[in-house]
């Protein structure tokens, strides 16, 4: 199945009424809560980097499970049938994905937010990593690409496929007409 030029405009604006307000509001987040997510941090089971990698842990699901949710609302026949959902339930879910993604995100702008900087002030969390921890900023990196990577694969593999014995027939989805 293949979209429309004017669909695809469509889902590009809807996907950007919500991917643009949540990463203004993420890095607003990160802006204001700065020293406060060191903190917590800190308190976290293992520390600062135990923090930081189940952050990006998070991050890498949450980015997939919205990948997923996001095609089996466009495409619900290419969906494993045991995936499929009610509306309400699909819209919780893509909710609570995309809130997680956006949260998840502000100790890692945090991460990446002291770039260059020649002195660092200890009470950020990108100079505490850096000065006390160095070796889990690649650490975080891979974490968030691994959990991506089979995060996307399993997207893939139960929602981007062709079905062949799909209940709606190849090709065909219901409410749309081809053409």
């Amino acid at each position: 199945m293949e979209f429309s030029e004017a669909e695809q405009r469509r889902l590009s604006a809807n996907m950007g009424k919500v991917v643009v307000p949540g990463f203004v509001g993420a890095a607003a987040a990160a802006w204001y809560w700065g020293e406060d997510v060191l903190a917590f941090a800190q308190n976290w089971p293992g520390g600062v980097a135990h923090f930081m990698v189940t952050t990006m842990v998070l991050c890498g699901a949450s980015l997939a499970t919205s990948c997923a949710l996001a095609c089996m609302h466009i495409m619900p026949e290419r969906t494993v049938p045991w995936l499929r959902m009610p509306g309400i339930v699909h819209v919780v879910a893509l909710v609570v994905s995309l809130v997680t993604h956006f949260v998840t995100l502000v100790p890692v702008f945090l991460a990446m937010s002291g770039r260059g900087d020649v002195n660092c002030d200890i009470g950020v969390i990108y100079c505490h990593l850096r000065e006390e921890e160095p070796s889990v900023l690649p650490l975080m990196w891979v974490a968030f690409g691994v959990t991506t990577a089979v995060g996307m694969a399993a997207v893939y593999f139960f929602t981007a496929r062709e079905r062949v014995g799909s209940d709606d027939g190849p090709g065909e989805s219901p409410g749309r007409a081809e053409g």
